[in-house]
């Protein structure tokens, strides 16, 4: 009967349940309804929506679940307390009450209590505690339940009775038939399967023999079955990535172990650059976090303070939990060894948290209900805001140089109109305070005793929620309950810039450290801001999707990440731009990266800098050599020697064996230079020769013998080079600034000549680059187009793919992967990868979003051979990214909380064997 009613409906029942503790218990009855009294032919005999497994990729999430409501039959709510507390479990059981009727309404008691009072006709709630609110009087006569409750969770499979029996009652009336029916039926089908598998053996026998006759055959048709396979295990991940990240990372890893497909390949990258993830659980809705020590405070709903540290590999298990009432403020000193915490009956406590997971009580003081509180920079001053009347406010200023003795020193309250928020200024001079009228006071509590108005900022959001002073104390911030966002310049003009509106009240505003960004928070979405230029502030990435709303973020010490925290326990870690060595101390006016990929080389008008890249997140430096100018570099195949160029008549060779002891150990003399700037270096392929691009020319160096290079032979060149790349077979490339190109012959390095130039009659060649071997050549228009070539014959070029650019912008800089595989390209947003393993239909792999302040002055793109490529700035350090399976595979497996669930693995790979792939 089901299958003809199910014609009305897309699915036959729609399983509503906690994600956080839920989730094996919704797994294992939507694979019971799947499976019990399926017809042999049918891959299951009831269609059951959970929101985990049958949401598509990119959904809104609740327009989603109410289409999928709408278009089930069934409702089935998975109870237990801590579904009765969900919002969301709330939400769709609201709105099947507007749809749907009690009749189809159908309840799985997972934990908890739940009585029917037959005198009331309704559900006793002073008993019941599985079932939410929303519930009370809805019910005609006592619904349809199944208990699970006394059932280990490891068992739950039609193979244990009590399970079978509870999801034979369950499906009897999505079925429209009896339990001892479907009993049957389930029991009969079983039967054939079991005859249908003897069939199978003498086919297998059969296809055994076939196999010998056919085996190239059958290999082809597994592989093609993996193919497909990896394609859906990646799309799967994509699906499932915005709500379960742990399960999306594993299914991208196995999609790429199948089969190593483009959209596999592509999963790794996206799991790589997608913030980690971690569900804490907790309800509250307010949150701290101390960037030094990377710990978050959460309190509020829950009554608890609770501490969690935020580096651990598992960061679901808190470190320790006070029990405090009414604590809705929490907020750590600058060094993150005190905790503050405030609640609404006015009482202040003090922690030593030295030890977080053990807090010392220190010091406990009384005041009006406590809205917000703040540390000063020096953590001497804590400013407490506080409610003294309906109306009415008022900020405490308490002196805690001593924690263990803390006394109030002075009190605000002229002009006060609201304490959400109040920020010190970075040197501990200025409290920021919401006034009347629109505006934000300044007052001056370099002496906290008796604290003085200051300036008036005019033009604030309606209801200050937050606020925060830029790290330089030249800016101010602040987000209102009108969802909108100003930032005063106090170098600028007097009315503040309002950034575009958030949606819902903005509660959550942060500055980095170098004041060059701004991330927003509220219900509606995470926003991250470029404010290197006050003056034009403008978006650079939306971080978060407002699932969630952020009650908490940080930027971490060094800059790279932003770590947010969301009401409903999600925490989120998101990498801005991929790992900067941010520790230059100038302009890198040119890079070079050993082969191996485990030492870079950055020189500047000043220096060359040696970095061991062995952790690409972590550089160390080596070495500096003391060389006045390093603007060309490039490190021999075997990595054992640096040269080094600039803008005298030479370039040094160092030998570089031992990072740490650089050796320079001989000189090359250029000869035919008109001002003696080596503008481009490249050793050839057996590392004995070295060609240098000279403003005039080209010239070619024996360096067999580091300390007596020899001179070899000089071409003349029609443009000024700027780049350089000598490969197999004896080419090499040469390209200039005005878009020309040119392929040399120097399979006699003493008399080189030019065998093919490619200038573009519609368009300059922007960014070009050979591979290796010498058979691929790669170039970018102007116009964005990026033309792959095959260079067989060098004199006889042929076109293999053209890639389009979807922004028209330019192409800044090119690099190929040692063997031609991999292609990286960027412009002036974004640096995209692309898979080349079939040259003639390139795919996109990934793309990195590059920040607003590095877009124009990108200059080169370069691949190690670990696979790891390299962008050089002007007047950035370089950013590194892994682009490989080898290196990314073990990054994605150290995020993961945990292997591959089994019931998740039935539901995604059903009749592979168990692997977890970490």
């Amino acid at each position: 009967m089901a299958d003809s009613r199910s014609r009305q409906y897309d699915y036959n029942a729609f399983i509503s349940y906690s994600h956080g503790e839920d989730r094996v218990v919704a797994t294992a009855v939507q694979q019971g309804l799947h499976r019990l009294a399926r017809r042999w032919y049918r891959l299951r005999a009831l269609r059951v929506f959970r929101d985990d497994t049958s949401l598509p990729a990119n959904a809104d999430l609740w327009a989603t679940l109410e289409l999928a409501i709408r278009k089930s039959e069934f409702f089935i709510l998975l109870a237990s307390p801590q579904a009765a507390a969900s919002k969301g479990v709330r939400r769709e059981v609201e709105f099947w009450k507007q749809i749907g009727t009690p009749e189809k309404f159908l309840i799985v008691v997972a934990a908890g209590e739940i009585h029917w009072d037959e005198r009331l006709g309704d559900f006793d709630r002073s008993r019941t505690t599985a079932l939410p609110p929303q519930l009370d009087g809805w019910f005609r006569g006592e619904p349809l339940w199944v208990d699970l409750r006394d059932l280990d969770s490891r068992r739950l499979t039609l193979r244990n009775s009590p399970f079978r029996s509870a999801i034979c009652k369950l499906a009897a009336p999505v079925h429209d038939r009896s339990p001892d029916d479907l009993d049957s039926a389930d029991r009969r089908g079983l039967r054939l399967r079991r005859a249908a598998l003897v069939i199978v053996v003498f086919s297998t026998v059969a296809t055994v023999v076939a196999v010998v006759f056919a085996g190239q055959q059958l290999l082809e048709a597994r592989n093609q079955g993996d193919i497909a396979l990896s394609r859906r295990l990646a799309a799967d991940a994509a699906g499932v990535r915005p709500t379960q990240q742990n399960l999306a990372r594993q299914l991208n890893i196995l999609a790429y172990r199948y089969a190593p497909t483009s959209q596999a390949w592509s999963g790794l990258l996206a799991a790589v650059a997608t913030p980690r993830e971690t569900y804490l659980g907790f309800t509250d809705s307010v949150a701290a976090i101390n960037s030094g020590r990377m710990l978050l405070a959460t309190a509020g709903e829950s009554q608890t303070v609770t501490l969690w540290d935020l580096t651990a590999a598992d960061r679901s298990n808190a470190l320790s939990r006070l029990a405090l009432r009414f604590t809705y403020s929490v907020t750590f000193s600058p060094d993150g060894r005190l905790l503050a915490t405030g609640s609404l009956d006015g009482t202040v406590g003090l922690w030593d948290i030295t030890n977080p997971a053990d807090p010392i009580a220190v010091a406990q003081f009384v005041g009006p209900p406590v809205v917000s509180l703040r540390f000063s920079p020096d953590g001497r001053t804590l400013a407490v805001g506080g409610q003294i009347r309906r109306e009415g406010w008022r900020v405490d200023l308490w002196s805690i140089a001593d924690p263990a003795h803390p006394s109030r020193a002075g009190s605000i309250t002229d002009g006060v109109s609201g304490v959400l928020s109040i920020p010190f200024s970075p040197d501990g001079r200025m409290l920021a305070v919401e006034a009347p009228d629109g505006a934000i006071r300044l007052w001056n509590v370099a002496d906290p005793l008796s604290p003085a108005p200051g300036a008036v900022l005019s033009g604030r959001p309606e209801g200050v929620c937050v606020a925060d002073f830029g790290p330089d104390g030249r800016s101010l911030v602040a987000g209102g309950n009108d969802g909108r966002v100003a930032v005063w310049n106090f170098a600028g003009p007097a009315a503040p810039a309002i950034v575009k509106k958030h949606e819902s009240p903005v509660c959550t505003a942060v500055f980095s450290r170098d004041g060059h960004h701004l991330v927003t928070a509220s219900r509606d979405s995470a926003r991250l801001w470029n404010t290197a230029d006050l003056a034009r502030i403008h978006i650079e990435k939306v971080l978060d999707d407002g699932v969630n709303m952020v009650s908490g973020a940080v930027f971490t010490a060094d800059g790279r990440d932003v770590v947010t925290a969301s009401f409903g326990g999600r925490v989120r870690t998101w990498r801005l731009y991929g790992p900067a060595l941010t520790d230059l101390t100038d302009q890198a006016a040119a890079i070079a990266v050993r082969p191996d990929g485990r030492l870079l080389a950055s020189g500047s008008s000043q220096e060359v800098v040696l970095r061991d890249l062995v952790d690409v997140d972590r550089p160390v430096v080596t070495a500096v050599l003391p060389v006045a100018t390093g603007v060309a570099l490039a490190f021999s195949p075997d990595g054992r020697t640096l040269a080094v160029g600039g803008y005298d008549t030479s370039v040094f060779l160092w030998d570089v064996g031992d990072p740490a002891a650089p050796v320079q150990v001989g000189t090359v003399n250029i000869r035919n230079s008109m001002t003696g700037l080596s503008a481009a270096l490249s050793f050839d392929p057996t590392g004995t020769e070295l060609a240098i691009g000279v403003p005039d020319g080209l010239e070619i160096f024996d360096v067999g013998d580091r300390t007596h290079p020899v001179p070899l032979g000089t071409l003349d060149s029609e443009f000024r080079i700027s780049r350089v790349e000598a490969v197999e077979r004896g080419l090499i490339l040469i390209a200039g600034g005005d878009g020309s190109m040119s392929i040399v012959d120097a399979t006699d390095p003493r008399t080189p000549r030019i065998v093919a130039t490619y200038p573009d009659k519609k368009n300059r060649v922007s960014a070009t680059t050979l591979s290796r071997d010498g058979r691929v050549l790669v170039f970018g228009d102007e116009d964005g187009r990026i033309r792959v070539f095959d260079l067989t014959h060098p004199d006889k070029a042929r076109l293999t793919a053209s890639i389009g650019s979807p922004s028209g912008l330019s192409t800044y800089a090119i690099g190929l992967s040692s063997d031609a595989t991999v292609l990286a390209v960027g412009d002036n947003r974004s640096v995209r990868l692309f898979d080349l393993r079939d040259r003639s239909a390139p795919q996109e792999l990934f793309a990195w979003s590059l920040p607003a302040e590095l877009s124009v002055h990108l200059r080169a793109l370069r691949f190690d051979e670990r696979g790891r490529v390299h962008a050089q700035y002007d007047d950035h350090p370089p950013i590194s990214w892994d682009t490989t399976p080898d290196e990314l595979i073990p990054r994605i497996c150290a995020q993961v909380s945990g292997p591959l669930w089994e019931g998740d693995w039935g539901l995604y790979l059903h009749g592979r064997p168990y692997r977890p792939p970490c």
